[in-house]
């Protein structure tokens, strides 16, 4: 399982815990699980994902249900 995968489960197996401590904002997370932050903007939780240049980072927010982590493509 490649390291982005391994987030989001963590991500998926701890959500609650994110919701309670950053409720709204977007939570960026290394892959070594620990937190390197959390923000109002997608955009600044971006560029703290993209800083982090050691090992892989995500970011999701902070919010409860699916659609923390699923995205619906769509073509055209």
């Amino acid at each position: 399982m490649d390291a982005l995968t391994k987030i989001m489960h963590h991500f998926i197996a701890h959500q609650d815990e994110y919701v309670n401590l950053f409720p709204g904002k977007y939570v960026v997370i290394r892959a070594d699980f620990r937190t390197a932050g959390a923000f109002d903007s997608k955009e600044d939780a971006r560029k703290c994902a993209m800083s982090i240049t050691d090992m892989p980072a995500a970011f999701y927010p902070a919010v409860p249900g699916e659609k923390a982590y699923t995205i619906t493509l769509r073509s055209i």
